[in-house]
């Protein structure tokens, strides 16, 4: 399905333009024109792998030039968040940022793909993000599980931004903040599997059991969507943290949708309409630790 893009090719040439009126380089118009193509490749949903290639490319090509970077700043930034939701360059905040963002939900009427989420980042921790606005959200932890060396497998024994405290650390802190505040806490696993006792022993008294069929949340019959939904619901929370593994998976999957290639969308939390709250270091990962573009994860860093 490819991925999805906060800017349009329409939207990027009137920031281009509106600054310079024309587009300057051989190699910038190569990126204006596989940007072009993708986008109707897309519509079509034809050759869209091939489209998204070439446009990766031509994008990754001109990040290198000084042209590039002068023409972002002078488009606030609009340049490279397009090179990285698209994967061309990589988004060192995204990999390294421990403050909370936010991602803002909008409730969508039967989407049929993602939406790019529009992102607040913060200069708080999750654990004071919650402390600050209160006890309005809720907590999902998502597929904390498995026997042996899954902690370190599943990138839990992994640390971000500098800091001495890992992914397991860091998760036990929201929860130990949940419980402080009484938000209920949904408990997201998979088949017959478990939560870890050392995080299940952090949780508040209200803890809402949901055992997916499937690795997205929201992939079931219409039954267990509906009883998913309802189980959020009940709680009437404004915000969800959102945190556990794998990042680049079920997390994802989980917060943004997923658009399968074989079968219809499948919505995420942002699409009902719930805003998100996270951090790189709340999320664990099997591989190379980056959260990628092609789950759905938007611009966070600096631009």
């Amino acid at each position: 399905m490819g991925v999805t893009l906060r800017y349009t090719h329409t939207q990027f040439l009137a920031a281009v333009k509106g600054k310079y009126g024309f587009m300057r380089s051989r190699k910038m118009r190569l990126a204006s024109d596989t940007l072009l193509e993708y986008e109707n490749a897309k519509i079509a949903d034809d050759n869209v792998n091939a489209k998204e290639m070439a446009m990766i490319g031509a994008w990754y090509d001109w990040s290198l030039t000084k042209e590039f970077r002068s023409v972002n700043t002078k488009t606030n930034g609009v340049c490279k968040k397009l090179a990285v939701e698209m994967g061309a360059v990589p988004d060192i905040g995204r990999e390294e940022r421990t403050s909370a963002f936010v991602l803002a939900g909008v409730l969508r009427d039967e989407p049929t793909s993602r939406n790019p989420a529009d992102v607040v980042v913060t200069d708080m921790t999750v654990p004071v993000y919650m402390d600050t606005v209160g006890a309005a959200g809720g907590v999902v932890l998502i597929d904390a599980f498995g026997g042996g060396n899954s902690t370190q497998a599943h990138g839990f024994e992994r640390c971000y931004g500098g800091q001495d405290s890992t992914v397991m650390d860091n998760i036990k802190d929201v929860l130990s903040t949940a419980r402080d505040l009484q938000m209920p806490i949904f408990d997201v696993t998979m088949n017959v599997e478990t939560t870890w006792k050392e995080l299940t022993d952090e949780f508040s008294t209200t803890v809402i059991n949901i055992v997916k069929p499937k690795q997205p949340l929201f992939m079931g019959d219409e039954t267990y969507v509906e009883n998913t939904l309802q189980k959020i619901r009940d709680h009437n929370v404004d915000y969800l943290v959102v945190m556990g593994w794998d990042a680049n998976q079920c997390v994802a999957a989980a917060i943004f949708g997923v658009e399968p290639y074989t079968e219809a969308y499948v919505p995420g939390l942002l699409d009902y309409g719930w805003d998100v709250v996270s951090a790189r270091n709340l999320l664990g990962a099997n591989e190379d630790n980056e959260l990628e573009s092609k789950w759905g994860w938007p611009y966070i860093g600096q631009a």
